[in-house]
């Protein structure tokens, strides 16, 4: 589904005023919406605060309507006592009114100036509605070689690794779907609320959203996720997981891993997967036959370094062994010494050269 609109002069009117958008936002659509609201939130950074509130205000409105309504608008002031199904049928029909042809009969002006101002009165009644229902996001970050453990408001647990980003809502709806905003590396113990395994319901889905279009979806489930440096890998511990971009989709099992780079998503095998592997039960980084680039890449995201070797020949060496994530001065000791290279340091910037 091509995005051939521009949505950057988009408002809250405009959103809930889309027949496509209100196609999606009331869960009406298929995958393929999510897949291009997804999208348009991705290529819209600006706009994803603004498309969720959106979507909130919609589906708040829509879950009420039973049959038709014929309530009326008066004054702001009534907007407690408003039947919220009335209010999205007259949203519905004022877009309506205001679509259709021009009718050959002239209409005054203040006839048309009536008009307008009901609609006005509509949509800030609906924002009424939604900031009594909106749920505010609380957003954590960590910093060098630092780790945060959350207790999510469903019970689920997150070990935040440092220099990441978590977004999470600050209560969980029964109706709306649990959606996590990852930036970095964590590891997640999601609490399993699903009953019927044939029937999914909205709020039991826990969705984790990373950089690059890519999202993991889980029910109850033991993984951890690593997104930097515009490609991300997914570990999963137990449970089932569900990644997918705007091009396909990907189950993993447990034990199994995935990576994405370029919306695309791919499975590693046991035996190709040498990426490091984090303990979360300890502070370190544990190293199989793993690249000095590699180990050198997770250094820099953990300590905030920038790490450059004189030889580039020593990029390709293999480690074994493990890391400290926790003591900058001694993992970059360790490095130094299992390389066979001098530390030359100015600031955050690294240098290891030949002795």
């Amino acid at each position: 589904m091509n995005r051939d609109k521009n949505y950057s002069d988009y408002t809250l009117y405009d959103f809930l005023m889309d027949a496509h958008f209100k196609k999606w936002a009331t869960q009406e659509g298929d995958d393929r919406d999510d897949a291009y609201w997804l999208g348009v939130m991705d290529d819209y950074p600006a706009k994803r605060q603004l498309i969720l509130s959106a979507r909130k205000t919609a589906r708040s409105l829509k879950n009420s309507t039973s049959g038709k309504h014929t309530s009326s608008v008066k004054t702001a002031n009534t907007a407690p006592a408003l039947n919220k199904a009335a209010i999205w049928q007259q949203i519905q029909e004022h877009t309506q009114e205001l679509s259709a042809p021009a009718m050959v009969v002239r209409k005054s002006r203040l006839t048309v100036f009536y008009r307008y101002a009901a609609v006005v009165a509509v949509i800030g009644i609906a924002v009424m509605v939604w900031f009594s229902n909106s749920v505010p996001y609380i957003t954590v970050t960590t910093g060098n070689a630092e780790t945060k453990t959350l207790v999510l408001p469903d019970h689920s647990v997150v070990q935040l690794a440092a220099n990441s980003t978590l977004r999470y809502p600050a209560k969980i709806q029964d109706h709306e779907a649990r959606e996590i905003f990852l930036s970095g590396t964590a590891r997640f113990q999601v609490v399993h609320l699903n009953r019927d395994p044939l029937k999914v319901r909205e709020g039991e889905r826990f969705i984790v959203h990373l950089a690059h279009k890519v999202n993991v979806e889980v029910l109850g489930t033991t993984f951890s996720v690593d997104d930097r440096r515009g490609k991300a890998q997914v570990n999963l511990e137990s449970g089932s997981v569900k990644i997918y971009t705007q091009q396909q989709q990907l189950l993993l099992k447990p034990g199994e891993t995935a990576e994405t780079q370029a919306d695309q998503v791919k499975r590693i095998s046991v035996q190709q997967h040498r990426a490091l592997k984090r303990s979360w039960q300890q502070p370190e980084l544990l190293m199989d036959r793993i690249t000095v680039s590699a180990v050198i890449a997770a250094l820099e995201d953990n300590y905030g370094l920038n790490i450059r070797v004189e030889d580039p020949q020593v990029l390709e060496k293999q480690l074994d062994g493990s890391l400290p994530l926790n003591d900058e001065h001694r993992a970059l000791r360790i490095l130094s010494s299992i390389t066979g290279t001098h530390i030359d340091r100015k600031l955050d910037s690294i240098t290891l050269s030949k002795p």
